[in-house]
């Protein structure tokens, strides 16, 4: 027989699982090493981990109007209504100093990843007001854990590339002067 609630777990889990793809697929063309491919998938990446974060907020907000209809938790509102702050300085700055230092990004993706277990702590502190199905909490669980995994991996990938940039750039040994034959 067809159960809705089981229905709705396996569609929810499912979404999280292929919602990881952009940031797997994006994390791999920061591994290309020339040309406009890198450029496009930080500008993606960035984007995509933006457009996610600005969606969970939605959904604290959401689920925090929905438990209490007469005013809700004011500073659960009020955080998520200012989620697209933190999101923005991390885009902003990230993508405006990787101009001239590559350093920068890595900086940007660990400061990605961060802000995702942060929003996680956060959902899971205002749990109680607004309850959710478990399968909620399992997916925002995976979704959490695949994308700091992937970001870190981004900041890993930038890493190793510019490391083995820096090194095929690097000036030679000097050899030792030829041997004099007299």
């Amino acid at each position: 027989m067809f159960n809705m609630r089981h229905a709705n777990a396996i569609v929810g889990i499912g979404s999280t699982v292929l919602g990881l793809l952009p940031f797997v697929l994006l994390t791999l063309g920061l591994m290309e090493n020339t040309g406009f491919v890198p450029f496009m998938a930080t500008v993606g990446l960035c984007g995509y981990a933006t457009a996610i974060l600005s969606f969970l907020g939605g959904i604290r907000w959401g689920l925090e109007i929905a438990a209490r209809p007469d005013g809700g938790n004011g500073v659960a509102l009020g955080v998520a209504a200012l989620t697209p702050l933190p999101i923005g300085l991390v885009l902003g700055a990230g993508l405006t100093l990787a101009q001239g230092d590559r350093f920068i990004l890595v900086w940007t993706f660990g400061a990605w990843a961060a802000i995702f277990v942060a929003f996680y702590v956060w959902d899971r502190l205002l749990e109680g007001g607004a309850p959710t199905p478990a399968w909620f909490r399992l997916a925002r669980a995976i979704g959490t854990a695949g994308a700091v995994i992937i970001l870190c991996a981004a900041a890993g990938a930038i890493a190793a590339r510019e490391a083995a940039a820096a090194r095929s750039v690097a000036p030679a040994e000097p050899s030792a002067p030829p041997a004099q034959t007299p």
